[in-house]
């Protein structure tokens, strides 16, 4: 399962080797999104070693621990004396539908806003279920996503292999590659101990998935900074996610503030943004327009559910 998972990862990122060698830990892991996260560090791990070798002349040799990965994924912070916030909002759960279950992601105010305005009269996860009980899955999902929510019925393989949804990330690749002659920067390099030192990364990025990708890039060196929004709140998450970066905020709809992004879009090596694919442009920041700002800019946008 592990070889196969690596072929898929690898096939997308230019990640030719597969050496199972590689791996220690656990042999049989509970569910596929373990076999995922080993498959992807290892991915990530195998492009540092071609950097560093490209670069620095020796490839370090590598070991990935399956189950530090495991415990990884779920938090790199152990308070001592004090307990993380809470990473979800109570009313962020699995609810069973009249015939079927369905998920309510309601960690952001506004997410949450448009579910309850749904919903009705509600004013604790307890009375939601009670009102998602007589409601068909499928019409609740449509209602709250029409509304300018975030909600997702629970389907099996064979359910979401058919789902239009479905059927259109099965049909993308894991990375869309869009090189340009202009897409390269050069930056000083140090050792390859922090081989990225030095490279300028500008982060909006949001929850766990693309600030993980960002983090990835502080662990080896780059000067990464963060921007939210003003009184931005993500709970336990925002001091996982935060580890080896600048933080600092921003409210793009004030000109001010956006003209500060665009002064640190001209001096960034990288940007990495997980905004909805037309948010960027909204503010001005069409594609072309970053292009003209920064020509070697390195433009990294990540979606969790596919570019749909």
């Amino acid at each position: 399962m592990y070889k196969s998972m690596m072929q898929a990862v690898c096939s997308e990122t230019d990640v030719s080797d597969i050496d199972l060698s590689m791996f220690v830990g656990a042999e049989e892991p509970l569910h596929g999104v373990n076999e995922l996260a080993a498959a992807s560090v290892r991915a990530a791990v195998s492009s540092t070693q071609m950097f560093i070798q490209e670069y620095f002349g020796t490839r370090p040799s590598a070991r990935i621990d399956r189950t530090l990965v495991d415990r990884w994924c779920v938090s790199s912070v152990m308070p001592t004396g004090w307990r993380l916030p809470s990473e979800w909002d109570e009313f962020a759960k699995d609810y069973q539908a009249r015939d079927g279950w369905i998920r309510l992601h309601t960690n952001a105010s506004h997410h949450r806003d448009c579910a309850l305005s749904v919903l009705g009269d509600v004013s604790t996860p307890e009375e939601a279920a009670e009102v998602i009980a007589n409601w068909n899955s499928a019409e609740l999902e449509s209602a709250i996503v029409n509304a300018g929510g975030c909600a997702a019925v629970l389907r099996n393989r064979q359910e979401w292999q058919s789902h239009p949804q479905g059927i259109a990330v099965a049909q993308e690749p894991i990375v869309h590659w869009d090189i340009t002659q202009s897409s390269s920067h050069h930056w000083k390099l140090h050792s390859s101990e922090r081989p990225l030192s030095g490279l300028r990364v500008l982060d909006l990025t949001r929850v766990i998935a693309d600030p993980v990708a960002t983090r990835f890039l502080a662990n080896l060196g780059a000067d990464v900074l963060r921007i939210d929004p003003p009184h931005w709140d993500e709970g336990g998450n925002t001091i996982d996610m935060a580890v080896g970066k600048t933080c600092a905020g921003l409210n793009l709809r004030e000109a001010e503030d956006l003209s500060t992004l665009i002064e640190l879009i001209k001096s960034a090596h990288v940007l990495v943004h997980g905004y909805r694919k037309d948010a960027l442009s909204r503010l001005g920041l069409t594609k072309s327009r970053l292009s003209e700002l920064n020509p070697a800019l390195i433009s990294v946008g990540v979606n969790a559910y596919g570019a749909i």
